[in-house]
């Protein structure tokens, strides 16, 4: 189910553990399996990036080191923040509660889409 999050606007996190919770996994294993799935798709993307990056395909030129710093530390914290908070939506079979936001967020994008 992770190969279907490719198509534009699927979450990958929203369709591992919703799988996870289908085959019968518990909510702590279901986080922890989404989780441990993400490992492998995050560093293949660092990956590729940092090959473009060294190959020449890709300049990083009039980024200064502080914004790149800054910009990769921020990610983190709020990273971790989102995990912190997904994880305990999980935990508390209140997963609805992530889809009624993402609901939301839709007509929000479309929207700003489509008539902005």
């Amino acid at each position: 189910m992770q190969g279907v999050s490719a198509i534009p606007g699927i979450s990958r996190s929203g369709t591992t553990i919703s799988t996870a919770f289908v085959v019968g996994f518990t909510p702590q294993e279901a986080f922890s399996f989404s989780f441990v799935l993400s490992i492998p798709t995050i560093l293949s993307a660092i990956s590729y990036k940092l090959m473009k990056v060294l190959l020449g395909k890709e300049a990083l030129s009039g980024v200064e080191f502080s914004h790149l710093f800054f910009g990769i530390l921020t990610s983190f914290v709020f990273g971790v923040i989102s995990l912190y908070i997904l994880r305990k939506i999980v935990i508390n079979y209140k997963l609805w509660t992530f889809g009624i936001y993402m609901l939301f967020m839709s007509v929000i994008c479309a929207i700003w889409k489509f008539i902005l």
